[in-house]
């Protein structure tokens, strides 16, 4: 009896950090979010940057970090005007590390990107456990941004995406901040209860970040969903 016991409490204790994970970063809200639209999944990312203190190389340190990752294979690393990038991709994992010193600071900053081109809230976790352990090199915890990439096989009219946002904003109980569209391009920023990453823009938090264009050379419009805000170009 004892020995259930014990085992009971251990599984108990798993589910309770799986689930205050999993709660505290909203990753089930971007989901439902992305779900509700309809859109063909393509990708999904999650970005870690941080500042600390290292007196080593700039490359070093990219290096350091990408070990921490304990990923498997070849890498490239280059040299990009401040920045020292490392590069790396496997079958369905794509990371990037950059980092760079900040001038009259005594201190580094780096980001990691992480994509997978599979879909799934555990996948999801793994990643920013994964991100997050990188970091412990320098004994910092970095900050959070994650995307969802999708796509519509079709021309959505700007009125059409802003049907397809505001339905996905509904779905999750967002609230609208603001918002610009201009031809072919939708995007919105809001807040929603359950994702603690978030940003304060002009006094106003946003920690969710929604945006459709259509791609006149693709023939299809893409759809990024993006907390707290969309990070990468689009």
């Amino acid at each position: 009896m004892k020995k259930w016991g014990v085992l009971m409490a251990v599984l108990l204790l798993i589910l309770y950090l799986n689930r205050s994970f999993n709660s505290r970063d909203g990753l089930s809200i971007l989901y439902k979010s992305f779900n509700n639209t309809g859109a063909e999944f393509m990708k999904m990312e999650i970005e870690g940057h941080a500042s600390f203190i290292s007196g080593e190389s700039i490359e070093k340190t990219a290096e350091n970090i990408f070990k921490a990752l304990t990923l498997e294979g070849e890498y490239s690393q280059s040299r990009m005007d401040e920045w020292s990038e490392l590069n790396y991709r496997n079958e369905d994992t794509e990371v990037k590390v950059r980092v760079r010193k900040i001038p009259g600071e005594n201190l580094t900053y780096a980001s990691v990107t992480l994509s997978q081109y599979r879909l799934g809230e555990n996948i999801n976790n793994n990643i920013r456990r994964t991100v997050a352990k990188a970091f412990e090199v320098y004994k910092v915890e970095p900050s959070f941004s994650s995307l969802i990439m999708g796509r519509f096989n079709e021309k959505l009219s700007v009125p059409q995406m802003k049907e397809r946002i505001s339905s996905a904003f509904s779905s999750i109980g967002a609230r609208l901040v603001e918002g610009m569209d201009e031809r072919n391009m939708v995007s919105l920023t809001g807040y929603v209860k359950g994702i603690s990453d978030r940003v304060e823009i002009e006094g106003k938090y946003i920690n969710l970040n929604m945006a459709l264009r259509y791609s006149e050379t693709k023939g299809c419009t893409y759809i990024w969903i993006g907390s707290p805000i969309i990070l990468t170009e689009y």
